[in-house]
């Protein structure tokens, strides 16, 4: 998993640097695909999505239809299988290589909720649990920013924060990307 991880992070790195105002969703796709089997992985783990602009806002965008623009981001969901072992990687970045100021305040908030959640990983800590510490998280970065009110209750906050955030911060990885999807996120980590 290790040896997937880092030809897929290789790849990712890779994928960013080529990337340029008026480049395809598909060329991106292409060359992290590119990047990965030229690094020894046999295929990609999943389909990957690639999604530029408002495209980024629909949950597993497959089609890579589109153009990144200039001022644009990209976010890209992918990884590859090296071995028979699965990666898979999120990041967002901007296709002209430089963030706006309100792209920059939102990145940033996501990477410090990424950061503080990475650091609760350890034995013992449930995925739901630091999903739980990923939503307080990024409810009070979102509150900061103005993007959402304060004074909501718990629930009504947890509501607020779904809407930008819509997915689980995580799953379990090994095999296939999505390995014993039947195993409950409660359960608590071991090494």
């Amino acid at each position: 998993m290790k040896q997937s991880t880092s030809i897929a992070a290789e790849a990712f790195t890779e994928t960013i640097q080529h990337s340029h105002p008026g480049i395809s969703e598909l060329e991106i796709g292409a060359k992290f695909e590119f990047g990965c089997k030229r690094r020894g992985a046999e295929r990609v783990a999943y389909p990957p999505v690639v999604a530029s602009g408002n495209r980024a806002n629909i949950l597993h965008y497959l089609e890579k239809a589109g153009i990144a623009r200039d001022g644009e981001l990209v976010l890209m969901d992918a990884g590859c299988e090296f071995h028979g072992y699965a990666s898979d990687i999120t990041r967002t970045w901007p296709v002209g290589g430089t963030f706006s100021e309100p792209q920059r305040e939102i990145y940033e908030a996501v990477l410090r909720t990424r950061d503080a959640c990475t650091k609760l990983v350890k034995p013992g800590i449930s995925l739901n649990a630091i999903h739980d510490a990923a939503e307080n998280i990024a409810g009070a970065a979102l509150q900061d920013l103005g993007v959402i009110r304060r004074g909501l209750s718990q629930t009504k906050l947890k509501d607020e924060v779904s809407r930008y955030f819509p997915h689980h911060v995580g799953h379990y990885l090994g095999m296939d990307t999505h390995d014993t999807p039947q195993a409950s996120r409660n359960v608590a980590l071991v090494p």
